[in-house]
């Protein structure tokens, strides 16, 4: 959901994962000139769409699971499985489900956001009960409509002057003596499933600059997608095969 692009070749090959069988005729390409729109180096990418050439796809797999760890853990990694391998593992008291529709992506029903006990007015048809969860794309991205809302009631929660001379993000304030501020949680209403993210999932915090931000974004399109800042040290299953989407807090470098 970006302006990334690549030019290279498509070719097919034998692939072996861990001590299984060799798996003949698996898909993929090989970049020559690239352009990836991410401030983070990487190798390759790895698709997880539903889309025939993904990696999902062509394995056959009819579900798998991944947990992000913090932005700010260097020395954890985290954790992708596929197949049976990729069930939850975390008390049942802690999962929630809600309905996943595979099309062109991955998308849930989204009914509203709160944060703390403050439910936002968002009208009902702001998200068209859509947005596309993605494990690609960095920040929350939300309709004007709703992302002003959100704006609006942190500004009145957070006790700090604004900094308003940084780019790319809106609100962000300016830290007393580098002190954090607890703030309350942000909870995204899921059909049948609230998600609740705490505030190092949806603040972006910078004590040696002494500021911080709001991690999502406006959308340009009418579309909203739920990035993966906002997944951290969150267990996800997708089943696609019975449609739906699990998941629980969880410590990510221990699955």
């Amino acid at each position: 959901m970006d302006s990334s692009w690549t030019d290279g070749v498509l070719s097919t090959e034998t692939f072996t994962f861990g001590s299984g069988d060799p798996i003949p005729n698996v898909t993929f390409g090989c970049g020559y000139n690239n352009s990836f729109n991410t401030p983070f180096y990487a190798s390759g990418l790895v698709g997880l769409g539903p889309g025939s050439l993904s990696l999902v796809s062509q394995l056959g797999f009819g579900k798998f699971s991944y947990c992000l760890t913090s932005v700010d853990d260097l020395s954890s990694t985290g954790t992708l499985l596929l197949g049976s391998f990729a069930d939850l593992k975390e008390p049942t008291s802690a999962i929630r489900s809600t309905p996943l529709v595979a099309d062109s992506f991955y998308f849930l029903d989204l009914r509203g956001i709160s944060v703390g006990a403050t439910l936002l007015p968002i009208p009902s048809d702001t998200f068209a009960n859509k947005i596309l969860i993605d494990s690609g794309t960095t920040f929350t991205v939300l309709p004007p409509a709703a992302l002003d809302l959100v704006k609006q009631e942190l500004r009145s929660v957070v006790d700090l002057p604004p900094a308003n001379d940084i780019p790319w993000f809106d609100p962000c304030f300016r830290l007393k003596s580098s002190e954090v501020p607890q703030l309350p949680d942000m909870t995204f209403h899921f059909s049948g499933a609230d998600m609740v993210l705490p505030m190092r999932n949806y603040m972006l915090v910078d004590t040696e600059a002494g500021v911080m931000c709001l991690a999502m974004n406006p959308s340009s399109v009418p579309m909203s997608i739920f990035g993966n800042f906002q997944q951290q040290d969150m267990h996800i299953l997708y089943d696609v095969a019975g449609k739906s989407l699990s998941f629980a807090p969880a410590q990510c470098d221990k699955l």
